[in-house]
Protein backbone atom coordinates (compact mmCIF):
# COMPACT_ATOMS: atom_id res chain seq x y z
CA UNK A 1 0.00 0.00 0.00
CA UNK A 2 1.52 3.47 -0.87
CA UNK A 3 2.04 5.75 0.92
CA UNK A 4 -0.21 8.20 0.41
CA UNK A 5 -3.16 5.81 1.07
CA UNK A 6 -1.93 4.86 4.36
CA UNK A 7 -1.88 8.55 5.32
CA UNK A 8 -5.29 8.69 3.93
CA UNK A 9 -6.57 6.40 6.25
CA UNK A 10 -4.62 7.45 8.68
CA UNK A 11 -6.58 11.03 8.53
CA UNK A 12 -10.38 9.37 8.48
CA UNK A 13 -9.77 7.19 11.50
CA UNK A 14 -7.92 10.25 13.56
CA UNK A 15 -10.84 12.05 12.21
CA UNK A 16 -13.64 9.90 13.74
CA UNK A 17 -11.98 9.01 16.99
CA UNK A 18 -12.09 12.96 17.54
CA UNK A 19 -15.93 12.73 16.87
CA UNK A 20 -16.55 10.14 18.84
CA UNK A 21 -15.04 11.48 21.51
CA UNK A 22 -16.74 14.93 21.60
CA UNK A 23 -20.07 13.25 21.98
CA UNK A 24 -21.23 14.07 18.44
CA UNK A 25 -24.67 13.61 17.36
CA UNK A 26 -26.89 14.61 14.77
CA UNK A 27 -27.20 13.49 11.17
CA UNK A 28 -24.77 12.28 8.51
CA UNK A 29 -22.83 14.99 7.76
CA UNK A 30 -21.06 14.55 3.30
CA UNK A 31 -17.45 13.70 3.63
CA UNK A 32 -15.59 16.71 2.75
CA UNK A 33 -13.47 15.78 -0.51
CA UNK A 34 -9.75 15.38 0.02
CA UNK A 35 -7.80 17.69 -1.47
CA UNK A 36 -4.24 16.36 -2.90
CA UNK A 37 -1.53 18.16 -1.35
CA UNK A 38 0.23 20.74 -3.86
CA UNK A 39 3.52 19.76 -5.37
CA UNK A 40 6.48 21.40 -4.00
CA UNK A 41 8.12 24.11 -6.06
CA UNK A 42 11.54 24.82 -6.44
CA UNK A 43 13.22 22.01 -4.48
CA UNK A 44 15.92 20.56 -6.34
CA UNK A 45 15.93 17.94 -8.23
CA UNK A 46 18.53 14.89 -6.41
CA UNK A 47 19.22 11.45 -6.37
CA UNK A 48 19.38 9.30 -3.44
CA UNK A 49 21.61 10.92 -0.40
CA UNK A 50 24.66 8.43 -0.83
CA UNK A 51 26.88 8.82 2.52
CA UNK A 52 30.72 9.81 1.77
CA UNK A 53 29.89 9.70 -2.29
CA UNK A 54 33.28 9.76 -4.01
CA UNK A 55 31.42 11.87 -6.62
CA UNK A 56 29.06 14.86 -5.98
CA UNK A 57 27.57 16.89 -8.76
CA UNK A 58 25.81 20.15 -8.46
CA UNK A 59 24.01 21.66 -11.45
CA UNK A 60 22.04 24.76 -12.01
CA UNK A 61 20.29 25.53 -15.09
CA UNK A 62 16.84 27.17 -15.89
CA UNK A 63 14.47 23.98 -16.23
CA UNK A 64 12.61 24.67 -19.39
CA UNK A 65 12.18 23.19 -22.46
CA UNK A 66 16.13 24.68 -24.09
CA UNK A 67 18.10 23.09 -20.61
CA UNK A 68 16.05 20.41 -19.32
CA UNK A 69 17.90 17.52 -20.91
CA UNK A 70 20.74 18.76 -19.43
CA UNK A 71 19.07 17.88 -16.12
CA UNK A 72 17.84 14.78 -16.80
CA UNK A 73 21.61 14.21 -18.39
CA UNK A 74 23.04 14.65 -15.34
CA UNK A 75 20.80 12.83 -12.57
CA UNK A 76 20.79 9.84 -14.92
CA UNK A 77 24.50 9.79 -14.43
CA UNK A 78 23.68 9.56 -10.66
CA UNK A 79 20.81 6.98 -10.90
CA UNK A 80 23.37 4.57 -13.06
CA UNK A 81 25.60 4.92 -10.19
CA UNK A 82 23.71 4.89 -6.85
CA UNK A 83 26.30 3.94 -4.64
CA UNK A 84 28.61 6.37 -5.77
CA UNK A 85 27.59 9.85 -7.18
CA UNK A 86 25.34 11.89 -5.50
CA UNK A 87 23.79 14.11 -7.62
CA UNK A 88 21.66 17.56 -6.74
CA UNK A 89 19.63 19.61 -9.90
CA UNK A 90 18.89 23.27 -9.15
CA UNK A 91 16.31 25.46 -11.09
CA UNK A 92 17.62 28.99 -11.52
CA UNK A 93 14.06 30.21 -12.33
CA UNK A 94 13.07 29.16 -8.91
CA UNK A 95 13.42 31.80 -6.03
CA UNK A 96 15.18 28.19 -4.25
CA UNK A 97 17.15 27.50 -6.84
CA UNK A 98 17.88 30.87 -7.86
CA UNK A 99 19.43 31.92 -3.72
CA UNK A 100 21.61 28.93 -4.27
CA UNK A 101 23.17 30.04 -7.63
CA UNK A 102 24.01 33.37 -6.31
CA UNK A 103 26.07 31.78 -3.53
CA UNK A 104 27.63 29.84 -6.00
CA UNK A 105 29.81 31.89 -7.32
CA UNK A 106 28.67 31.48 -10.88
CA UNK A 107 27.41 34.03 -13.29
CA UNK A 108 26.19 31.79 -15.92
CA UNK A 109 24.50 28.19 -15.90
CA UNK A 110 27.29 25.46 -14.85
CA UNK A 111 28.30 22.24 -13.30
CA UNK A 112 30.82 21.76 -9.97
CA UNK A 113 32.13 17.82 -10.16
CA UNK A 114 33.50 17.90 -6.25
CA UNK A 115 33.34 21.56 -5.70
CA UNK A 116 34.99 22.88 -9.58
CA UNK A 117 33.27 23.24 -12.49
CA UNK A 118 37.25 23.18 -13.96
CA UNK A 119 38.93 19.91 -14.89
CA UNK A 120 42.08 18.70 -16.33
CA UNK A 121 41.11 15.86 -18.47
CA UNK A 122 43.30 13.78 -20.82
CA UNK A 123 42.27 13.14 -24.51
CA UNK A 124 44.82 10.45 -25.98
CA UNK A 125 47.82 12.01 -25.14
CA UNK A 126 47.11 15.52 -24.49
CA UNK A 127 45.95 17.02 -21.40
CA UNK A 128 43.08 19.47 -21.58
CA UNK A 129 41.31 21.77 -19.49
CA UNK A 130 37.27 21.15 -19.23
CA UNK A 131 35.11 24.03 -18.01
CA UNK A 132 31.93 22.89 -17.27
CA UNK A 133 29.37 26.15 -17.94
CA UNK A 134 26.72 26.93 -19.87
CA UNK A 135 25.41 24.26 -22.53
CA UNK A 136 26.61 20.62 -22.89
CA UNK A 137 27.22 19.36 -26.15
CA UNK A 138 28.03 22.68 -27.38
CA UNK A 139 30.59 24.04 -24.66
CA UNK A 140 31.81 20.55 -23.43
CA UNK A 141 30.26 16.89 -24.42
CA UNK A 142 28.72 14.18 -22.45
CA UNK A 143 31.73 12.17 -22.19
CA UNK A 144 33.77 15.51 -21.13
CA UNK A 145 31.41 14.94 -18.16
CA UNK A 146 31.68 11.70 -17.35
CA UNK A 147 35.36 11.64 -17.47
CA UNK A 148 35.19 14.58 -14.90
CA UNK A 149 33.84 12.23 -13.00
CA UNK A 150 35.93 10.05 -13.24
CA UNK A 151 38.91 11.68 -12.99
CA UNK A 152 37.99 13.49 -10.07
CA UNK A 153 37.49 10.78 -7.87
CA UNK A 154 40.50 8.29 -7.51
CA UNK A 155 38.18 5.72 -5.70
CA UNK A 156 35.68 5.65 -8.18
CA UNK A 157 37.19 2.55 -10.03
CA UNK A 158 33.86 1.29 -11.53
CA UNK A 159 31.04 3.48 -13.38
CA UNK A 160 28.14 3.09 -15.76
CA UNK A 161 26.63 5.02 -18.67
CA UNK A 162 23.23 6.26 -17.84
CA UNK A 163 20.82 4.31 -19.94
CA UNK A 164 17.35 6.26 -19.01
CA UNK A 165 15.76 9.05 -17.74
CA UNK A 166 13.80 6.95 -15.45
CA UNK A 167 12.43 10.11 -12.55
CA UNK A 168 11.57 9.25 -8.84
CA UNK A 169 10.02 11.86 -6.68
CA UNK A 170 13.34 13.25 -5.49
CA UNK A 171 13.86 12.69 -1.56
CA UNK A 172 13.66 16.40 -0.56
CA UNK A 173 10.27 16.58 -2.52
CA UNK A 174 9.06 13.57 -0.57
CA UNK A 175 9.93 14.66 2.86
CA UNK A 176 8.47 18.40 1.88
CA UNK A 177 5.20 16.56 0.99
CA UNK A 178 5.26 14.23 3.93
CA UNK A 179 5.19 17.27 5.89
CA UNK A 180 2.66 19.21 4.33
CA UNK A 181 0.12 16.28 4.25
CA UNK A 182 0.94 16.25 7.82
CA UNK A 183 0.23 19.74 9.11
CA UNK A 184 -2.73 18.94 6.55
CA UNK A 185 -4.17 16.28 8.88
CA UNK A 186 -3.23 18.52 12.43
CA UNK A 187 -5.54 21.30 10.64
CA UNK A 188 -7.98 19.14 10.03
CA UNK A 189 -8.34 17.74 13.44
CA UNK A 190 -8.58 20.76 14.74
CA UNK A 191 -11.30 21.90 12.62
CA UNK A 192 -13.36 19.00 13.56
CA UNK A 193 -12.72 19.47 16.97
CA UNK A 194 -14.34 23.41 16.88
CA UNK A 195 -17.26 21.68 14.23
CA UNK A 196 -18.15 19.45 17.41
CA UNK A 197 -18.73 22.21 19.68
CA UNK A 198 -15.26 20.83 21.81
CA UNK A 199 -13.54 23.30 24.01
CA UNK A 200 -9.69 24.31 23.17
CA UNK A 201 -7.48 27.14 21.60
CA UNK A 202 -8.94 28.66 18.27
CA UNK A 203 -6.69 28.12 15.43
CA UNK A 204 -4.21 30.60 14.69
CA UNK A 205 -5.11 32.58 11.34
CA UNK A 206 -2.83 31.42 8.93
CA UNK A 207 -0.23 34.11 7.66
CA UNK A 208 -0.77 35.88 4.42
CA UNK A 209 0.75 33.67 1.51
CA UNK A 210 3.53 36.20 -0.71
CA UNK A 211 1.93 36.97 -3.97
CA UNK A 212 3.34 35.65 -6.98
CA UNK A 213 4.93 37.24 -9.91
CA UNK A 214 6.32 35.48 -12.90
CA UNK A 215 8.91 37.22 -15.18
CA UNK A 216 9.45 36.03 -18.60
CA UNK A 217 13.33 36.40 -19.35
CA UNK A 218 15.18 35.96 -22.83
CA UNK A 219 18.08 33.67 -22.71
CA UNK A 220 20.71 36.35 -23.20
CA UNK A 221 19.32 38.01 -20.26
CA UNK A 222 19.05 35.54 -17.62
CA UNK A 223 22.54 36.03 -15.68
CA UNK A 224 21.76 39.86 -15.45
CA UNK A 225 18.28 39.23 -14.52
CA UNK A 226 18.39 36.62 -12.28
CA UNK A 227 21.07 38.65 -10.17
CA UNK A 228 18.42 41.64 -10.58
CA UNK A 229 15.33 39.39 -9.21
CA UNK A 230 17.08 38.52 -6.43
CA UNK A 231 18.18 42.53 -5.42
CA UNK A 232 14.20 43.29 -6.07
CA UNK A 233 13.22 40.26 -3.66
CA UNK A 234 15.42 41.64 -0.63
CA UNK A 235 13.49 44.89 -0.84
CA UNK A 236 10.19 43.20 -1.57
CA UNK A 237 9.99 40.15 0.81
CA UNK A 238 5.83 39.76 0.17
CA UNK A 239 6.69 38.89 -3.38
CA UNK A 240 8.04 35.57 -4.66
CA UNK A 241 9.50 35.83 -8.48
CA UNK A 242 9.44 33.09 -10.92
CA UNK A 243 11.72 33.59 -13.79
CA UNK A 244 10.94 32.05 -16.56
CA UNK A 245 14.21 31.96 -19.00
CA UNK A 246 13.75 31.53 -22.72
CA UNK A 247 15.08 31.60 -26.46
CA UNK A 248 14.20 35.28 -27.13
CA UNK A 249 11.75 34.14 -29.88
CA UNK A 250 10.33 31.22 -28.27
CA UNK A 251 9.03 33.61 -25.69
CA UNK A 252 7.46 35.52 -27.77
CA UNK A 253 4.58 32.05 -28.58
CA UNK A 254 4.12 31.44 -24.43
CA UNK A 255 3.73 34.66 -23.06
CA UNK A 256 0.46 34.90 -24.84
CA UNK A 257 -0.74 31.80 -23.05
CA UNK A 258 -0.04 33.60 -19.75
CA UNK A 259 -3.50 33.55 -17.94
CA UNK A 260 -4.32 35.87 -14.95
CA UNK A 261 -1.25 36.24 -12.98
CA UNK A 262 0.99 39.06 -12.42
CA UNK A 263 3.65 38.77 -15.09
CA UNK A 264 6.02 41.08 -16.43
CA UNK A 265 7.66 40.22 -20.46
CA UNK A 266 11.48 41.44 -20.86
CA UNK A 267 12.53 41.46 -24.36
CA UNK A 268 15.90 41.91 -26.01
CA UNK A 269 14.49 44.98 -28.64
CA UNK A 270 11.40 46.52 -29.97
CA UNK A 271 10.46 44.30 -32.62
CA UNK A 272 9.96 41.66 -29.86
CA UNK A 273 7.67 43.81 -27.50
CA UNK A 274 5.70 44.95 -30.67
CA UNK A 275 4.86 41.85 -31.45
CA UNK A 276 3.38 40.87 -27.76
CA UNK A 277 1.44 44.84 -28.51
CA UNK A 278 -0.07 43.13 -31.20
CA UNK A 279 -1.00 39.89 -29.79
CA UNK A 280 -2.81 42.20 -27.19
CA UNK A 281 -0.96 40.85 -24.19
CA UNK A 282 0.91 44.54 -23.24
CA UNK A 283 -0.58 48.22 -23.56
CA UNK A 284 2.19 49.83 -25.39
CA UNK A 285 1.52 52.88 -22.50
CA UNK A 286 3.00 50.29 -20.37
CA UNK A 287 6.45 50.16 -22.29
CA UNK A 288 9.40 50.84 -20.71
CA UNK A 289 13.23 51.15 -22.18
CA UNK A 290 15.45 49.76 -19.52
CA UNK A 291 19.00 49.33 -20.78
CA UNK A 292 20.89 49.30 -23.85
CA UNK A 293 22.56 46.56 -25.42
CA UNK A 294 25.69 45.58 -24.55
CA UNK A 295 26.52 42.16 -26.11
CA UNK A 296 28.27 42.22 -29.76
CA UNK A 297 26.75 40.55 -32.43
CA UNK A 298 29.48 37.91 -33.61
CA UNK A 299 29.59 35.49 -36.76
CA UNK A 300 30.33 32.12 -35.35
CA UNK A 301 31.37 28.48 -37.26
CA UNK A 302 31.39 25.14 -35.93
CA UNK A 303 35.62 24.69 -35.26
CA UNK A 304 35.64 21.91 -38.43
CA UNK A 305 33.23 24.06 -40.67
CA UNK A 306 33.81 25.28 -43.68
CA UNK A 307 37.62 25.59 -44.29
CA UNK A 308 39.17 29.15 -44.88
CA UNK A 309 36.61 31.18 -43.78
CA UNK A 310 38.45 33.96 -41.73
CA UNK A 311 36.43 37.19 -41.81
CA UNK A 312 33.39 38.94 -41.87
CA UNK A 313 33.80 39.43 -45.95
CA UNK A 314 33.82 35.17 -46.01
CA UNK A 315 29.75 35.57 -45.70
CA UNK A 316 30.26 35.59 -49.68
CA UNK A 317 32.61 32.21 -49.76
CA UNK A 318 31.53 30.14 -52.52
CA UNK A 319 31.93 27.03 -50.04
CA UNK A 320 29.38 28.94 -47.68
CA UNK A 321 25.93 27.55 -48.01
CA UNK A 322 23.72 28.81 -45.25
CA UNK A 323 23.94 31.30 -42.62
CA UNK A 324 21.41 31.07 -39.69
CA UNK A 325 19.81 34.80 -39.44
CA UNK A 326 17.03 35.16 -36.83
CA UNK A 327 13.73 36.65 -39.18
CA UNK A 328 14.65 40.98 -39.55
CA UNK A 329 10.97 41.47 -39.58
CA UNK A 330 10.79 39.59 -36.19
CA UNK A 331 13.83 39.71 -34.46
CA UNK A 332 15.70 42.51 -33.10
CA UNK A 333 18.89 40.72 -33.55
CA UNK A 334 18.03 39.65 -37.24
CA UNK A 335 16.92 43.36 -38.04
CA UNK A 336 20.40 44.62 -36.41
CA UNK A 337 22.39 41.96 -38.43
CA UNK A 338 20.65 42.85 -41.58
CA UNK A 339 21.66 46.76 -41.37
CA UNK A 340 25.14 45.88 -40.61
CA UNK A 341 25.89 43.68 -44.02
CA UNK A 342 23.52 46.27 -45.59
CA UNK A 343 26.37 48.57 -44.34
CA UNK A 344 29.32 46.40 -44.91
CA UNK A 345 28.01 45.67 -48.64
CA UNK A 346 27.68 42.24 -47.83
CA UNK A 347 24.10 41.89 -47.56
CA UNK A 348 22.81 41.49 -50.96
CA UNK A 349 24.93 38.36 -51.51
CA UNK A 350 24.62 36.70 -48.37
CA UNK A 351 20.83 37.53 -48.39
CA UNK A 352 20.13 34.01 -50.55
CA UNK A 353 22.20 31.89 -48.17
CA UNK A 354 20.39 33.18 -44.62
CA UNK A 355 18.13 31.08 -42.91
CA UNK A 356 15.56 31.54 -40.01
CA UNK A 357 16.66 29.13 -37.23
CA UNK A 358 12.75 27.98 -35.89
CA UNK A 359 11.73 29.63 -33.01
CA UNK A 360 12.98 26.96 -30.19
CA UNK A 361 15.89 25.63 -32.41
CA UNK A 362 19.09 24.84 -30.92
CA UNK A 363 21.23 26.91 -32.76
CA UNK A 364 24.74 26.41 -31.62
CA UNK A 365 24.19 23.19 -31.34
CA UNK A 366 22.63 22.96 -34.82
CA UNK A 367 25.45 25.01 -36.10
CA UNK A 368 28.38 22.07 -34.79
CA UNK A 369 25.78 19.17 -35.93
CA UNK A 370 26.39 20.89 -40.04
CA UNK A 371 23.10 22.16 -40.11
CA UNK A 372 24.80 25.74 -40.98
CA UNK A 373 28.06 26.76 -41.85
CA UNK A 374 27.45 30.26 -40.06
CA UNK A 375 25.54 31.65 -37.49
CA UNK A 376 24.68 35.12 -36.40
CA UNK A 377 23.87 35.64 -32.29
CA UNK A 378 25.11 37.47 -29.66
CA UNK A 379 27.68 36.95 -28.20
CA UNK A 380 26.45 36.18 -24.81
CA UNK A 381 24.47 33.27 -25.87
CA UNK A 382 28.19 31.28 -26.81
CA UNK A 383 30.85 33.38 -24.17
CA UNK A 384 32.19 31.82 -21.17
CA UNK A 385 33.04 34.00 -18.58
CA UNK A 386 36.41 33.11 -16.39
CA UNK A 387 38.71 35.30 -15.05
CA UNK A 388 36.87 38.50 -16.51
CA UNK A 389 38.24 37.43 -20.26
CA UNK A 390 35.76 35.73 -22.74
CA UNK A 391 36.38 32.17 -24.41
CA UNK A 392 35.63 30.61 -27.27
CA UNK A 393 34.30 26.70 -26.85
CA UNK A 394 36.70 24.82 -28.84
CA UNK A 395 33.56 23.10 -30.76
CA UNK A 396 32.85 27.08 -32.28
CA UNK A 397 35.28 29.29 -34.09
CA UNK A 398 34.37 33.26 -33.48
CA UNK A 399 34.82 34.38 -37.14
CA UNK A 400 34.58 38.17 -36.60
CA UNK A 401 31.96 40.97 -34.51
CA UNK A 402 29.91 43.11 -36.77
CA UNK A 403 30.91 46.99 -36.17
CA UNK A 404 28.51 48.60 -33.69
CA UNK A 405 28.22 51.64 -35.37
CA UNK A 406 27.20 49.86 -38.78
CA UNK A 407 23.65 49.13 -36.94
CA UNK A 408 21.41 51.09 -34.20
CA UNK A 409 21.56 50.27 -30.61
CA UNK A 410 18.97 47.52 -29.42
CA UNK A 411 16.92 48.60 -26.46
CA UNK A 412 15.77 46.16 -23.78
CA UNK A 413 11.95 46.63 -23.07
CA UNK A 414 10.00 45.65 -20.23
CA UNK A 415 6.27 45.91 -19.73
CA UNK A 416 3.60 44.13 -17.47
CA UNK A 417 1.28 41.93 -18.94
CA UNK A 418 -2.17 43.17 -18.98
CA UNK A 419 -5.35 41.45 -17.81
CA UNK A 420 -3.74 40.38 -14.96
CA UNK A 421 -6.14 39.83 -11.86
CA UNK A 422 -3.44 41.39 -9.44
CA UNK A 423 -1.28 43.76 -11.70
CA UNK A 424 0.22 45.74 -8.80
CA UNK A 425 3.77 43.63 -8.32
CA UNK A 426 4.30 43.58 -12.62
CA UNK A 427 3.85 47.48 -12.22
CA UNK A 428 6.30 47.31 -9.16
CA UNK A 429 8.68 45.04 -10.44
CA UNK A 430 9.01 47.62 -13.81
CA UNK A 431 9.23 50.80 -11.73
CA UNK A 432 11.98 48.73 -9.82
CA UNK A 433 14.42 48.25 -12.69
CA UNK A 434 13.74 52.23 -13.65
CA UNK A 435 14.47 53.30 -9.67
CA UNK A 436 18.00 54.09 -9.07
CA UNK A 437 18.28 50.89 -7.24
CA UNK A 438 17.59 48.72 -10.06
CA UNK A 439 19.47 50.86 -12.81
CA UNK A 440 22.31 50.11 -10.35
CA UNK A 441 21.45 46.22 -9.95
CA UNK A 442 21.30 46.56 -14.46
CA UNK A 443 24.78 48.36 -14.28
CA UNK A 444 26.17 45.54 -11.96
CA UNK A 445 25.01 43.29 -13.82
CA UNK A 446 26.56 44.40 -17.07
CA UNK A 447 23.96 46.24 -18.73
CA UNK A 448 23.70 50.07 -20.08
CA UNK A 449 20.84 51.20 -17.54
CA UNK A 450 18.85 54.43 -19.89
CA UNK A 451 18.67 57.49 -18.19
CA UNK A 452 16.48 58.36 -16.27
CA UNK A 453 13.19 59.58 -17.51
Amino acid sequence: MSSHKVITLGVAMLLACCLALCGCRGGEQPEPESTPPAEVAGAPSETPAVPDAPVVIEAYYPLNPSHQFIADYVLAIGEANPDTVQVTVYDMQSPEGRKKWMTSGLSCAGIFVNGSTEHRIKRGDETETVNLLRRMDVTWTRDDLLTCCWSSSKSWTKWEQPLHHRRKLPRRERRLLNRTLGLRVSGLIAACLLLAGCGGEPPEVASPQPVALTVYVPCVLSGPVLQIVSAYQSTHPGVEVQALVEKPMAMLSKVPGAQGGAAVAITTGELEMQSLIADGVVAPSDVETIALNTYGIVLLAAADGVPGVEGLEDVAAPDVARIYVEDPSKSSLGDRTEQSLRQLGLWEIAAPKVVHPQADAMLLGGLVAGEADLAFVFQGCWSDESGGESTVPKTLRLIGELPPDTYRPIEYKAAPLSGAVEAGPAREFVDFLLSPEGREALSEAGLKPTQSQ
